[in-house]
């Protein structure tokens, strides 16, 4: 949480000095043309390791640990969508924290209707930027974090983990754990993406019947869930032509139980950033919109929820 005590005038100096240094980059990255060839995952990168700066100096500041918050090993082999929809996740608990320091919250914009670019990372990670740096006044950082500098050869996957990092460390700031409500969210948001896919390509829609419950589900249960949704999607598109997307579907490695909420809502968004590539080559040019969240989820929901997302895959 932040502090609370007056920032003393020497503090607002050094505090207006940082925001001018960063506010600075800032402008020359959102001045920089925003086409996806003359933006890399490098410049990306760059953008992601400051807004990590930023939010380890307000880690600092509220007392809590200012090291790296989780220990994560390389995430597999990622692309600009999986990049763009974990920014995603990261901007969402960036306007939770606005919203309990008495900041207004930024509308989160729709993905995009065509194939996902470091382009529209970089749009995105630096409105990311933009949001954090209010924060600074709140939780009275005035120590200057200077920009990242920028390294060349990053990739998607590298600009992937740095945005875990930065999940990882809202989450030590405070932003409140990922409950189930937050999972069948996204889980309701899977078998609507799909029904469309399957309106798009001409296909009936199943028939599905939740089999007879067999008692309460586990996170791990539900995780083992979404792992099969996702790993027949991936069979699919490489058995149809016409579901083709770049560098095909990439399984993530598995996580260790115990698990949390927190893991299974990471595989869903893997989904859907593959099911945005799906819908971005069939040319269907409307996106699904966040649903609204629906209290008292269980577990148990989201396991029949994703046990129907694989009957619709299965008629793709």
């Amino acid at each position: 949480m932040p502090l609370n005590h007056p920032v003393p005038d020497r503090g607002r100096s050094l505090l207006s000095r940082s925001l001018v240094i960063t506010a600075a980059f800032l402008l020359i990255w959102s001045c920089r043309p925003g086409n996806s060839g003359e933006v890399t995952p490098s410049g990306v990168y760059q953008v992601v390791e400051t807004i990590n700066g930023e939010l380890s100096a307000l880690l600092a500041a509220s007392g809590g640990y200012s090291g790296p918050v989780v220990d994560r090993p390389l995430p597999t082999r990622r692309q600009p969508r999986h990049v763009l929809q974990k920014a995603r996740e990261v901007m969402l608990k960036v306007q939770v924290l606005r919203a309990e320091n008495g900041l207004p919250e930024t509308q989160l914009p729709p993905f995009p209707t065509t194939e996902a670019t470091p382009a529209d990372s970089k749009l995105m990670v630096t409105a990311i930027l933009r949001d954090v740096l209010d924060l600074r006044s709140k939780f009275n950082v005035t120590t200057p974090v200077l920009p990242a500098p920028e390294v060349a050869g990053k990739t998607p996957t590298d600009v992937y983990a740095g945005l875990q990092r930065a999940s990882d460390t809202l989450d030590a700031l405070g932003v409140p754990r990922t409950m189930p409500n937050d999972v069948c969210r996204l889980a309701v948001m899977i078998n609507e993406e799909l029904e469309g896919i399957l309106v798009a390509r001409k296909r009936t829609q199943p028939a599905f019947i939740a089999a007879p419950g067999t008692g309460s589900k586990t996170p791990e249960d539900v995780y083992a869930q979404a792992y099969t949704v996702l790993d027949r999607l991936r069979a699919k598109v490489e058995a149809d032509p016409g579901l083709t997307i770049l560098g095909g579907i990439v399984l993530p490695n598995r996580r260790d139980p115990p698990l949390t909420p927190n893991d299974i809502l990471d595989l869903e968004n893997s989904l859907l950033a593959e099911l945005g590539a799906i819908e971005a080559t069939l040319g269907i040019a409307s996106r699904i919109p966040v649903p609204p969240l629906i209290r008292g989820r269980t577990p148990s929901d989201i396991f029949d929820l994703l046990a129907r997302a694989q009957a619709l895959v299965a008629a793709l």
